[in-house]
């Protein structure tokens, strides 16, 4: 069980990590400079981190429950109301994405991002479907976001849900 100030040394760490990635990008970031930033030893970023990228995957697992403890809060969860929530999220941390994608673990953080996005959708939502459309619909919703981040967010959240919407409910009318 982690200490108090095991628990501490783990957020300073992970908020200089933040910093650093929207300041300086993934791939110029080292150990050093992470540690340095958050006022800790080396030995210190080791005992709680494996890696740089290690600390990639525990910002995407803190942006995943805060997108779970989101949908979990809305009065409403049907596809329009989800699908916001995920544009939210990532214009929330819009420059913590786009440091990512521009650095050399791009091609992970695609896969990763899916998978968080899976993974906090309400069961009942996705065993109402085929098993392959949540494989589609992830996908899918990995790249437009991921688009719409590269292009700057010109569309307000409720415009790309509503797209999404409009573009599943055309798909569905196909059968």
């Amino acid at each position: 069980m982690e200490t108090k100030k095991e628990n501490l040394t783990r957020e300073y760490i992970i908020d200089a990590f933040c910093k650093l990635l929207v300041t300086n990008g993934f791939d110029k970031l080292s150990v050093c400079d992470i540690a340095d930033k958050a006022g800790v030893s080396r030995m210190s970023f080791y005992r709680n981190f494996k890696s740089k990228e290690d600390l990639v995957f525990q910002l995407l697992d803190n942006i995943s429950k805060e997108l779970k403890a989101n949908i979990e809060i809305l009065e409403i969860k049907n596809q329009f109301t989800i699908t916001k929530e995920y544009f939210e999220i990532f214009k929330k941390y819009n420059k913590h994405f786009l440091a990512l994608l521009n650095s050399q673990i791009s091609k992970t953080l695609g896969e990763t991002i899916m998978e968080k996005l899976k993974a906090n959708t309400p069961n009942d939502y996705i065993s109402k479907t085929s098993k392959y459309i949540p494989i589609y619909y992830f996908g899918a919703m990995t790249h437009v976001l991921i688009e719409w981040l590269e292009d700057g967010m010109n569309e307000s959240t409720e415009d790309m849900a509503r797209l999404i919407c409009s573009l599943n409910n055309t798909a569905s009318k196909t059968k």
